[in-house]
């Protein structure tokens, strides 16, 4: 019996780790760096909302919901989802960026479902500097820590 000579193609093997590596980062990319995305959406002169009243609500004989206002920011479902993924680090930056700062409030109201009847009067990103810019990123900084 002769022994049997076995080769090891070192270029095959590094040509094959360089694509696996290539295929990770690619679905690392997909799965950890989505937010990204919708940050890119997140501008003052595009995004739109609206203001949904909701109705009020008998609990029961001694309690009554009163009824409020609740942001809906208008993006596809898959970029609302998307906030969920973005960091407090991004979301104060966002509320830094006087580009980016109304819609990144409005956002914020929608994931969090806060109270919106403020913004009933409040229409523009102008009134919402003059009067509640300070109070909601005050705000927001607390609520994200």
């Amino acid at each position: 019996m002769t022994p049997v000579k076995t080769t090891i193609n070192l270029s095959n093997m590094f040509k094959t780790l360089v694509l696996y590596s290539f295929f990770f980062l690619f679905l690392f990319n997909i799965t950890y760096c989505q937010p990204h995305g919708v940050i890119d959406h997140i501008r003052n002169d595009s995004l739109r909302f609206t203001i949904l009243t909701t109705g009020v609500k008998i609990i029961d004989s001694d309690r009554v919901s009163i009824s409020t206002a609740l942001v809906r920011v208008n993006l596809t479902e898959k970029k609302k989802r998307e906030l969920f993924k973005i960091s407090r680090q991004n979301w104060i930056k966002l509320l830094s960026d006087t580009t980016k700062d109304w819609a990144a409030n409005l956002c914020l109201y929608e994931i969090y479902k806060k109270d919106a009847t403020v913004f009933k009067s409040i229409k523009t990103k102008d009134q919402w500097d003059k009067c509640c810019r300070s109070n909601d990123v005050n705000y927001w900084n607390q609520k994200l820590k």
